[in-house]
């Protein structure tokens, strides 16, 4: 019986230290203060188009086979024509699949 108390209380803590590092967790980017930031092009050229990050900030769009998503997007948002998916051969990683429309590059 005390061996059964102390998994119960392993699995309790186990449990308990997980949502909280679920409900902790927050994105990689800062929030904009204003509307004009938020609107500021990002610094580089964008090969593939812009879209918005978690933060509402513009960014550059990933192109074909580019790593993606994440948990808010942290690795990146695909551009026009492609989706972000997995492949079978590479488990748990996120690649843009498809065809961009700025470039016709595809993956």
């Amino acid at each position: 019986m005390h061996a059964t108390g102390l998994v119960y209380v392993a699995t309790l803590a186990v449990i308990t230290t997980t949502l909280y590092n679920l409900i902790e967790a927050k994105p990689l980017c800062e929030p904009c203060d204003n509307r004009l930031e938020c609107d500021e092009s990002p610094k580089e050229m964008c090969m593939f188009g812009e879209a918005r990050n978690y933060c509402n900030r513009r960014t550059c769009a990933k192109g074909p086979g580019d790593r993606c998503g994440g948990m808010y997007h942290q690795y990146g948002i695909c551009g026009e024509g492609l989706r972000c998916t997995s492949s079978l051969h590479e488990m748990g990683v996120n690649r843009c699949h498809g065809c961009s429309l700025l470039t016709l590059d595809c993956y």
